[in-house]
């Protein structure tokens, strides 16, 4: 029998099915990708608050005289892999974002008020904005009407910007607003403010490099948050970043330069270097950072975040993660509804590359 030859458009329709095929395999392997990377940073920052937890206030060399270096999970004033208030109120945000599915401030500071657990060690600041939310004040005053308003520059609205940053991180106008916005329940510092708009940029530049599957440039990073920089105290830390990623200086120098204090300018940038100067490593990072001394639990969460975001839940150490308090469930969870609300931002405003290819 003589061999059927097909037609141009039958040939046309089976190179574009085989097209779509192609491009949804590859964008399945992409979002498996990035939900690694929406759950690493919340595992992540679990992780390194709780590594950094047990050395909470302690000098350097007392961490290096009991543990030689911290580099495993340990009982401290919570019990082995339990988290402190960075974890829980980046849990809450992740919550109320969840439940709202977009910024919604009362929701936020109710959910975190709901969730509060006082054995945690929040910052003064933040239990007397909660007590006023709880008295009915607005979310928008509490931060400001609260007797330690003055003193809120601490670093613990960072670390619960992550939720926000993750699915706003193609939208840096929003992120930049609502990070600013989430800050002020509890926070009304400027440096407390920049720190936490600047942290939220930094995970979301991140996110960005991970869904366009490229690599973090340490340069780069600085670049941009130079550029988003309002404050010359955090300006004057980047550049010290800069120049300590080339000088790589002894742990000491970064101690007393960048800070290991609980300010967010004396600990913000601090795990930003953590984080650029281990880029190979989550591990490394992470362990850098809470051996430093000082805010431990801190500058574990938001070295782990950071580090997390960038590797993915897999490159979290399988050891950590069996001692956290629920085996990382939570922020496993969190880290999914996180990725869905982010891809439906995605979908809304430019379309999926499935359904273009479905309309050929």
């Amino acid at each position: 029998m003589p061999s059927v030859v097909p037609d141009e458009s039958t040939v046309n329709r089976e190179r574009g099915r085989s097209l779509i095929v192609k491009v949804l395999y590859a964008e399945q392997q992409a979002n498996q990708k990035s939900i690694s990377n929406f759950t690493g940073a919340l595992m992540g920052l679990q992780a390194g608050d709780a590594l950094g937890m047990p050395a909470q206030g302690w000098m350097r060399h007392d961490i290096k005289e009991q543990f030689g270096v911290l580099s495993s999970m340990k009982r401290g004033m919570l019990v082995k892999g339990d988290h402190t208030d960075d974890t829980e109120m980046a849990f809450s945000v992740a919550e109320a974002l969840w439940k709202t599915k977009s910024f919604n401030g009362s929701i936020i500071a109710k959910t975190m008020v709901d969730n509060y657990s006082s054995k945690r060690g929040y910052e003064r600041c933040a239990v007397k904005s909660f007590e006023l939310i709880a008295a009915d004040f607005g979310w928008m005053e509490s931060g400001q009407s609260s007797f330690y308003a003055n003193k809120s520059y601490g670093n613990s609205s960072a670390a619960r910007s992550v939720p926000l940053a993750l699915i706003y991180s193609n939208n840096m106008n929003d992120l930049l607003r609502y990070s600013i916005m989430l800050a002020r329940i509890t926070h009304v510092h400027p440096l407390a403010l920049e720190g936490t708009k600047l942290f939220a940029c930094a995970i979301g530049f991140i996110m960005r490099q991970v869904d366009a599957g490229q690599s973090v440039e340490p340069e780069s990073l600085i670049d941009f948050l130079e550029m988003k920089s309002e404050e010359s105290e955090y300006k004057d830390k980047l550049r010290l970043i800069r120049k300590f990623l080339r000088s790589k200086p002894e742990v000491g120098e970064v101690a007393e330069f960048l800070g290991s204090s609980y300010e967010a300018i004396n600990s913000i940038p601090t795990a930003l270097y953590a984080f650029l100067a281990h880029l190979d490593s989550f591990k490394k990072a992470v362990i850098y950072a809470v051996n430093l001394g000082g805010v431990t639990d801190s500058l574990g969460s938001l070295t782990g975040a950071l580090a997390g975001a960038y590797h993915g839940e897999e490159n979290i150490p399988d050891s950590w993660k069996r001692c956290l308090r629920d085996k990382g469930k939570a922020a496993r969870i969190h880290g999914k509804r996180m990725y869905k609300l982010w891809s439906s931002q995605q979908m809304l405003s430019n379309g999926t590359m499935s359904r273009k290819l479905s309309r050929m």
